[in-house]
């Protein structure tokens, strides 16, 4: 999965836009702008996006998966699994726990990918991606902060969404790859 850099100051308007927005964790202005994206900006922002993840969500991956799907399906299964394994680790970061609800709508958002991975493909295929997806995190230690996960449970509309303490993020990120590895095992069990 390999993407060319590309500087912020040459990115079209409207990608810059997105990442202003995003910095401003205006998620739900960035979602509509994401949809009215063309293709040549659609790939800005995920050449972008892939080489500053510490800058941006993890649930993009996610979002662009079925994107990157039309063109190459395995590395939009690698990107969403990316997406879904750094989605996770930041939403076990929440005090609150009602967060976590979001990770079901996830894979409606990428469709096809997921039905590629889980009903096209073995469990090797699977687990071979997610052990990438794992590599990639290990090596990718930038990233943003985890509240934007916290801000989908019920209390950020109370008020503003707390994480535990950040001495816990990586015992968080073991167990979740942990977790990640087991559930992929046990859901391919006949």
């Amino acid at each position: 999965a390999g993407c060319t850099s590309i500087k912020t100051s040459k990115l079209s308007p409207e990608v810059q836009n997105i990442i202003n927005l995003n910095s401003q964790n205006k998620m739900d202005k960035v979602a509509i702008a994401l949809r009215q994206l063309g293709d040549p900006q659609k790939h800005e922002f995920i050449d972008w996006s892939h080489n500053n993840p510490d800058k941006i969500s993890p649930v993009f991956y996610i979002f662009f998966a079925d994107y990157i799907f039309k063109t190459n399906k395995d590395e939009a299964a690698f990107w969403y699994v990316v997406g879904s394994l750094r989605v996770r680790e930041d939403v076990k970061m929440c005090k609150d726990q009602t967060a976590r609800s979001q990770l079901g709508f996830y894979p409606m958002i990428a469709r096809n990918t997921v039905i590629y991975l889980f009903k096209d493909k073995d469990i090797k295929y699977v687990h071979d991606i997610l052990l990438k997806a794992i590599e990639w995190d290990k090596q990718h230690t930038n990233r943003i902060n985890p509240v934007w996960a916290c801000s989908h449970g019920i209390e950020a509309f109370s008020h503003k969404p707390e994480i535990i303490p950040m001495s816990e993020y990586q015992k968080i990120q073991e167990e979740t790859r942990a977790e990640m590895l087991y559930s992929v095992k046990k859901g391919f069990k006949k």
